[in-house]
């Protein structure tokens, strides 16, 4: 963590981010960004604590939904208008996650 606080420090925030989706930041130092968008997916999509109208409710911040612009749409964003929404709704068989802003939207279901 103190030698990503230090690149951080050195480059900006935007240019370690744009680094990273690149591919250009060591893996020793964060993980590789289609790797990160993955256990993200996985662990959101496999919680399996969710029963039929429940509601899962995930606040997260840029650093998480930049790779998963990056792994799922193949671009590389480095900042973010404010999301008008990451919705994720789930029961014991099926999840859905949306996410949109002015530029970006996706839609994964398990």
């Amino acid at each position: 963590m103190n030698t990503y606080i230090a690149l951080r420090e050195e480059r900006g925030y935007s240019q370690v981010m744009k680094n990273w989706m690149e591919g250009n930041i060591s893996l020793g130092i964060l993980w590789g960004p289609d790797q990160y968008a993955e256990k993200i997916l996985k662990t959101v999509l496999n919680y399996s604590v969710i029963r039929s109208g429940d509601m899962l409710i995930i606040v997260t911040q840029d650093i998480a939904v930049f790779p998963l612009i990056s792994s799922w749409l193949g671009k590389i964003v480095t900042s973010l208008d404010f999301p008008n929404g990451v919705v994720i709704s789930a029961d014991t068989t099926k999840a859905d996650i949306l996410f949109q802003d002015a530029d970006h939207k996706l839609k994964i279901t398990r």
